[in-house]
Parts: structure tokens; C-alpha cells; sequence
């Protein structure tokens, strides 16, 4: 690829956004970084040039985004927060995600969605593909991620180069890290010395994880290699369960208290993600849970 590239990042601030600004693909030749008013650009490899354009999802038109831009890394969401109306889920990432589809393909521009393993509903826990049968998103952001990757496969049809990745709960260490998914949030309880909770049903039940540089470097390798399916890919770095998580936070974190909780939110689901897809395009994800854990809770250690 002989051109620099353009990236429109949204959530360019959160997670796996600040992760991928540390280490963009050599193609990349410049960052634009949608941020709410008044906020600065995010911290970002220095090699690159940068530019800010403000506004507010979904306010703003999708449109007025793309002058110049050669792909769209979409990661900006509504996540799971108590409070939030079922409504906003889906204006947020269903409707405004369709928009900016539409408004990419009259642009020809490319595009990326971050959706989520979490739309999955194995229960004996068997590894799933994408084109499972057992899809039950469950809570209102799957719903409105899975309603999203409908609205874009649906456009794909019709010329849009998109890819679609399903995440699962994404762990390690980023400049905007997420301390709400379970390994890291696992982590940061040890780290503190107050009780690690896990809830009680969830003690023996699988789960996909992506290592958050996982997250980046799956961007890249789609980006570099000019891949634009229209298809979903599993993005997993290790299908796992809490018990072996907690060992592996207990070697890290020695003296690690657990307790187990009840929650209105408990489920019988036990369940991995088959990333054999993405695979056989030659993207191998690197990261284990033992990694992240060890560098989120240095870095705990540290700023204390």
C-alpha cells in the first residue's frame, strides 16, 4: 500500500481507541480523532499527523466527518451504565451507526465496527462461530450492537467495505483503560486489597476475552491488508473461565480475597468465541490473560 491513510477514530479516548493511537499501522499517515467540544486529541504516536473534529454522537452528521478520510475505525458507544433508557442504546449505536454506513458508502470510505461476543447464548459451553444460531444478546447494548451489524452487513450488499468485530470482555492495559470488564476490574479490586466480587453464578462459566492490543492489531492487519469483507469476525485472545482468572490474578496479586455475589444480572450462559475466521486470514492474536493482568496491575502498583 503506497498511500498514507486517513482514519476517522471515534472513541478515540476509551479503551481500545488509546490503544491503537499508541501504535497505528505504518500506512496510516494521519489521525482524526472525533471528540465531544472543547476536548483535546488524544495521546498518539508522534510519527503521524493529528486533527480534531468536535462533536457529539449523535448529534452530529456523519457526513460532515468523512471530507478526506480513506477509513473509519467506529468504536464510540453507549455501554452498559444503569440508568440509561433502552432508546439511547439504540440512537446511539444502531442509528447513528447505520448513518455513518450510508454516509461511507456514498463516500466510498471504509469501515470498522467494535461490536461484542456478548450477543451469544451458548450455555454448555461450546465454542461459537459467527454464523451460530445461538444469538441472544443479552442486555440492550448487545441488542443495539447486533442491530447495528445488521444495518451494515445489510449495506455491505451494496458496496460498503466494512468489517464487523466481535470482541469479547477486553482486558489489559491502554491510556484510557476500562476498569468495568472483568479481568481488569478483577485487578484493580486485588490491587486496592478489597474483596475480588464474582458473581455467583458465573464461577465455572467460559467466556471469550480479547487482549486490548489484540483489539489494535486487528485494526492494523484489516487496514494494512486492505481487507473489506463485509464480514463478522470473532476477535479472541483466550476463551477462559473466573477459577483459572483468578489463579492467574492470585500469581500477580498474592493474598487476593474473592467473594461471591448475587446479581440481578446473573445468567446460566457458558460459552467461548471460534476465531478460526479471522485466523485463516493470517491474524493470530498474541496476548494472554496472564499478560494483561501482570502489566494492568504493575501499573496499579506503580501509581499508587
Amino acid at each position: 500500500m503506497d498511500k498514507k491513510l486517513t482514519v476517522l477514530l471515534t472513541g478515540a479516548s476509551g479503551h481500545i481507541g488509546s490503544r491503537w493511537l499508541a501504535e497505528p499501522a505504518p500506512c496510516i499517515g494521519k489521525v482524526v480523532a472525533l471528540v465531544r467540544s472543547g476536548g483535546a486529541f488524544p495521546q498518539t504516536s508522534a510519527q503521524i499527523q493529528r486533527e480534531v473534529r468536535e462533536g457529539s454522537i449523535p448529534l452530529i452528521e456523519p457526513s460532515t466527518l468523512l471530507e478526506g478520510v480513506d477509513v473509519v475505525i467506529h468504536l464510540a458507544a453507549v455501554t452498559p451504565a444503569a440508568g440509561i433508557p433502552d432508546s439511547e442504546y439504540i440512537k446511539v449505536n444502531r442509528d447513528w451507526t447505520e448513518r455513518l454506513g450510508e454516509a461511507c458508502l456514498e463516500r466510498k470510505t471504509k469501515l470498522i465496527f467494535a461490536s461484542t461476543s456478548s450477543l451469544y447464548a451458548g450455555e454448555n459451553g461450546e465454542l461459537l462461530a459467527e454464523n451460530t444460531p445461538h444469538i441472544q444478546p443479552q442486555n440492550a447494548y448487545a441488542e443495539s450492537k447486533y442491530a447495528a451489524e445488521e444495518a451494515l452487513r445489510a449495506l455491505s450488499r451494496g458496496g460498503l467495505g466494512v468489517n464487523i468485530l466481535r470482541f469479547g470482555s477486553v482486558f489489559g492495559r491502554s491510556n484510557g483503560m476500562n476498569f468495568r470488564t472483568a479481568v481488569n476490574r478483577f485487578v484493580q479490586q486485588a490491587v486496592s486489597g478489597t474483596p475480588i466480587e464474582v458473581w455467583r453464578t458465573a464461577k465455572d462459566q467460559l467466556r471469550p476475552f480479547t487482549y486490548v492490543g489484540d483489539c489494535a492489531a486487528v485494526m492494523n492487519f484489516l487496514i494494512e491488508h486492505d481487507i473489506w469483507s463485509g464480514e463478522v469476525y470473532n476477535i479472541v485472545s483466550e476463551n477462559s473461565t473466573v477459577p483459572i482468572i483468578l489463579e492467574k490474578v492470585r500469581a500477580s496479586v498474592p493474598r487476593s480475597i474473592v467473594k461471591f455475589v448475587d446479581s440481578e444480572r446473573m445468567n446460566n450462559l457458558s460459552y467461548g468465541a471460534d476465531d478460526q475466521k479471522i485466523r485463516s486470514l493470517g491474524f493470530i492474536p498474541h496476548g494472554t490473560i496472564s499478560d494483561g493482568i501482570i502489566e494492568v496491575a504493575d501499573f496499579l502498583k506503580d501509581s499508587r
